[in-house]
């Protein structure tokens, strides 16, 4: 449904989709550009809407700083198009180069826009501005509930000094411009394996980032081979492992698909492990377990 309305009818299917905490705001990808008053782009080109639900308000999230369609194709590659709890703010991929200035590369970028002011920032960039060189691998981006942190998987050499493998999970501070690496252990050493972006959770104040990962460096004792999940604390550095038993057993399966509580507490995930759950039905099971670095 368009603001005065009207209805139009979708070209193309509506993809991934996020709500804010009060129900209010709605934000969605879609590849039927009649939302955005223009003619249909040839092949469908997505772009990402905000809509207010009280008001009726649909909004353009992928726009130009000059008020224009963006120039590519714009969404959450095929993960999630993450919003901040109010549903102000909006982070999403894009393969424009013309949201902010000339950002020119083979692969699509990850951005967030302030529905509020209009500012929209590259997110991987490094702390000076200078746009990642590698591939963010599609894997799509995470707010913290302020919409002041995000995160996401690049395999850049150009975020943070001295950090040259990954892929690897970022979190940056969009009010100082800083980066760094969440994929690492806690005397500062980055993940040897793939720690990906479309499953991360933060804590409502951005403290605790939980993930998965196949780095078997970031804590002791993991020789599974498996994806882990684990968390980190933002401010400290430190990180544990959650995927595992009351009795610190791994996982003899996969463990993903995570989410932690808003007061950063508690982290569920799925696995079908059954070194977890030794009486499960060998299904996929979700899990919770407390915070190991609150605890």
């Amino acid at each position: 449904m368009l603001s005065d309305g009207s209805y139009v009818t979708p070209a193309w299917g509506v993809g991934t989709s996020a709500i804010s905490d009060d129900g209010n705001i709605v934000v969605f990808e879609h590849g039927n550009t009649e939302y955005a008053g223009i003619s249909m782009v040839s092949g469908g080109q997505g772009h990402v809407y905000h809509k207010n639900l009280s008001t009726g308000v649909l909004q353009v999230v992928d726009i130009t700083t000059l008020g224009g369609i963006s120039s590519g194709s714009a969404g959450s590659g095929g993960y999630g198009i993450s919003l901040s709890s109010d549903g102000s703010i909006v982070a999403f991929l894009s393969t424009a180069s013309d949201l902010v200035g000339a950002v020119v590369g083979q692969y699509s970028s990850v951005y967030v826009r302030n529905m509020i002011t209009g500012d929209v920032v590259l997110a991987n960039a490094a702390e000076d501005g200078t746009p990642s060189n590698n591939n963010n691998y599609g894997s799509g981006a995470a707010l913290s509930g302020d919409g002041n942190l995000v995160a996401f998987t690049s395999g850049a050499s150009n975020l943070v000094n001295g950090v040259s493998g990954g892929p690897q999970l970022y979190v940056k501070n969009l009010s100082t411009g800083q980066v760094q690496v969440a994929s690492s252990a806690s005397d500062g050493t980055v993940g040897n394996g793939f720690s990906s972006a479309s499953s991360v959770s933060f804590s409502e104040n951005g403290r605790y980032i939980a993930f998965e990962s196949t780095a078997s460096n970031l804590v002791s004792g993991d020789t599974n081979n498996l994806l882990d999940v684990f968390v980190k604390d933002i401010t400290t550095g430190e990180i544990a492992r959650v995927s595992v038993s009351a009795d610190g057993t791994q996982v003899d399966q996969h463990a993903r698909i995570v989410d932690i509580s808003g007061d950063g507490s508690k982290i569920t995930f799925s696995s079908y492990a059954a070194s977890i759950d030794p009486q499960g039905d060998n299904g996929s099971d979700i899990f919770s377990a407390p915070n190991p670095l609150m605890f």
